[in-house]
């Protein structure tokens, strides 16, 4: 049960600290170190700049900005009204995107369930949107679904190599599953 804790916890941090990235329309460097479980050592982060969508649709961009306001039911009825609206664009990447954003609400909101479907929708329209493979990790990895979690992680590091929360959390996934040598090298 602890485990299961540190482990939403670290997650939490991780989406957070995206979250904080996100909000950021610079790049800088961050450097995180803690020495407990489950993040051990010291990491030079660069923060990404987020793909343009944040830019070119505002309804995005002004939910996009209550989660990062943490006003999290008030993203979520946003995106919910806003749907038909995305989806009328017909753009597969805007409404990729979209969804994909719709699943991190629902997961900072605590429903890992409801966050997966969203990622999946996200999926349909851009199977190669790593923000949807990483937050669908991160809600299979809340429900305790190791493998799924593994391989989203992976896809997520294959369209995305220098995303460095995915290669965090893939390291930490190799740890839960006792394959020491493949999270280390995640870990550097």
């Amino acid at each position: 049960m602890i485990r299961r804790i540190l482990s939403f916890t670290f997650l939490l941090i991780i989406n957070l600290l995206l979250t904080l990235s996100l909000s950021l329309s610079f790049e800088t460097e961050m450097t995180v170190i803690s020495g407990t479980y489950p993040a051990i050592g010291s990491y030079n982060v660069q923060y990404l700049k987020f793909p343009s969508y944040l830019n070119r649709n505002k309804l995005i961009t002004e939910a996009y900005e209550k989660l990062v306001r943490f006003e999290i039911k008030d993203a979520i009825g946003f995106l919910r009204k806003n749907e038909k609206a995305v989806l009328k664009t017909k753009d597969k990447t805007l409404i990729s995107d979209y969804y994909a954003l719709f699943s991190y609400a629902y997961f900072l909101d605590g429903k890992p369930k409801k966050a997966i479907q969203l990622a999946d929708i996200s999926l349909k329209y851009n199977p190669q949107n790593y923000m949807a493979y990483f937050f669908r990790a991160s809600s299979y990895y809340l429900l305790g679904e190791v493998k799924k979690t593994q391989e989203d992680l992976e896809a997520c590091v294959m369209y995305a190599p220098y995303f460095i929360p995915a290669k965090r959390v893939l390291a930490q996934n190799y740890l839960d599953m006792g394959q020491y040598d493949k999270a280390i090298d995640y870990y550097r």
